[in-house]
Order: structure tokens, then C-alpha cells, then sequence
């Protein structure tokens, strides 16, 4: 028989697995409403997501509970899972959003700022222009 204190362990521990599975769906979700895909990525990606955090979820509760899987297991997974969407679900989403929107904007303006010397390089070799290596001189 289990103590008190073992019980309240695994449930604690179980619940604060279900907050951490609602984060991973929440950046799963900022993540998916920053980039544009078609339906079939869209689709891929949401069964990726699922199985993933049902992983998760599954490899912490028999990590918690040391292979017991009892009611109060669920009940703590589903406790931990819906207390997190009721109280921190909207301002983390909305976190989240803003730092996938931040770096898109970053890594935008870096593949620019990479991009423009090549494409003059580019634009020069086009024109004709050669560069002092590339002239032939015929003796």
C-alpha cells in the first residue's frame, strides 16, 4: 500500500505533466498560426503534434507513477491539462506569437541582408562585368 505522501507526489507531478502537455499544444499552435502551409502540411503536422504530446503525456505518467496507472492518474492529467488552458492558455499563446512573429521578422531581415551582396554579385556578372581573375590575355 502506498502512503499519502507517495499518492500526492505522483498526482502533483502528473498534473504539472498535463500543464506541460497544454504548453507544448500552445506552441504547437503559435508555431502553426505564424506559418502558411497548405492543407496537407497542415494535416501532417497536426498528426505530429498529437503524437508527440500523447508521448509526452504517456512516457510522464508511467515515469510519475511508476508504471501504475491508476484513476487518480487521469484525473490529475485531465486537472493539470484543463487548469492550465483555463488560467495561463491565453496569455502564453499570445507570448508565443509575438516571439515566432519577432523572429520571422529577424531571420526575414538577416536572409536580406545576406541576400543583397549576392544578387549585386549576381546583377554584375550578368551585365558582362568580370572580375581582374577572370581576363584572359592572349600573348
Amino acid at each position: 500500500m502506498e502512503t499519502l505522501q507517495e499518492q500526492m507526489y505522483k498526482f502533483v507531478f502528473i498534473g504539472m505533466a498535463g500543464m506541460m502537455g497544454g504548453l507544448l499544444v500552445d506552441v504547437f499552435r503559435a508555431w502553426r498560426l505564424s506559418v502558411s502551409a497548405n492543407k496537407m502540411v497542415r494535416n501532417l503536422t497536426d498528426a505530429l503534434m498529437v503524437a508527440s504530446v500523447f508521448c509526452f503525456l504517456a512516457i510522464a505518467t508511467v515515469y510519475g507513477t511508476w508504471g501504475e496507472l491508476r484513476f487518480y492518474t487521469l484525473v490529475a492529467l485531465l486537472l493539470g491539462l484543463g487548469s492550465y488552458f483555463y488560467l495561463a492558455s491565453s496569455p502564453v499563446l499570445w507570448a508565443f506569437c509575438r516571439i515566432f512573429a519577432l523572429s520571422a521578422w529577424f531571420w526575414g531581415h538577416i536572409v536580406r541582408v545576406v541576400l543583397i551582396p549576392i544578387r549585386w554579385l549576381g546583377r554584375n556578372r550578368k551585365d558582362g562585368t568580370q572580375d581582374a581573375d577572370d581576363d584572359e590575355t592572349d600573348d
